[in-house]
């Protein structure tokens, strides 16, 4: 069907897709979330006081907020 729309060859792998992906159990994925979260909000941290970034400053509190908001869901879902 792809190629008949003009799409190219989806049966021959190319080297971008040959690596396997490894499986991961639902507290994996939960963990390797939580940490992307946690590592945003860090940077948040550090750059909230830049004084070129004052105007931004409630954009960045935004963002923050709701990776804070992220990461307390992210903990819930995982004590379950």
């Amino acid at each position: 069907m792809v190629r008949g729309l003009g799409g190219g060859p989806t049966d021959i792998t190319g080297a971008r897709f040959s690596l396997k992906l490894s499986d991961e159990s639902l507290a994996d994925s939960l963990d390797m979330a939580q940490s992307a979260q946690e590592h945003i909000v860090a940077a948040v941290d550090a750059l909230i006081d830049e004084t070129e970034l004052k105007l931004h400053r409630h954009a960045l509190l935004l963002v923050r907020r709701l990776h804070a908001e992220d990461i307390r869901w992210l903990k819930s879902v995982s004590s379950l």
